[in-house]
């Protein structure tokens, strides 16, 4: 999880300098599966948000995606 967290804060520090009309989420996910504290929070709000809307759960699907 390491290297997924320092992703993230990579990609943050890239992306400081955006104006405010963005919004940035790093999306951090190492090798063998550990996924950063932020691209965690995103995929359980919008897994919350898809499951209300169609019932499927997004997280489980795109770890087997990253992994394929």
């Amino acid at each position: 999880m390491v290297a997924a967290t320092s992703a993230e804060q990579a990609k943050r520090r890239k992306y400081e300098n955006l104006d405010n009309s963005f919004i940035l989420v790093p999306f951090g996910v190492g090798t063998l599966g550990p996924w950063g504290p932020e691209a965690r929070a995103l995929i359980k709000e919008l897994s919350i948000r898809a499951i209300e809307s169609t019932g499927d759960p997004l997280g489980h699907r795109i770890s087997l995606a990253i992994q394929q």
